[in-house]
C-alpha cells in the first residue's frame, strides 16, 4: 500500500517465508550430515568425513573410537533438529 515492491518484499514476503526457508535448510542440513550411503558410494579413495570415520570404527566394533564421531554428528544435528520443531 504505497511502498515500493522491494520494500514490501522484505517486510512482508520474506518475513512470512523465513520460517519455512529455515525449516527447509535444517532438513537439508540434517539429511546431509547423516547421509552415509551417498558418502560411501561417491567419495574418492582416502576421503575422510564424519560419516565414513564413524562407519569404519563401528564396523570394526571399536565403539569407543566411534563415540566421538557419533557425538559430533549429534551435536551438529541437534540445533537444526531444534529449529525444525519450533
Amino acid at each position: 500500500l504505497g511502498r515500493p515492491p522491494l520494500v514490501s518484499f522484505f517486510r512482508v514476503t520474506l518475513r512470512l517465508t523465513a520460517p519455512a526457508a529455515a525449516g527447509g535448510a535444517a532438513l537439508v542440513f540434517v539429511a546431509i550430515v547423516n547421509e552415509l550411503t551417498a558418502t560411501l558410494l561417491l567419495s574418492p579413495n582416502g576421503t575422510r568425513t564424519l560419516a565414513t570415520q564413524f562407519w569404519s570404527k563401528s564396523s570394526e566394533i571399536d565403539y569407543t573410537g566411534a563415540a566421538p564421531y557419533a557425538l559430533l554428528m549429534i551435536l551438529l544435528s541437534a540445533p537444526m533438529t531444534y529449529l525444525l520443531f519450533q
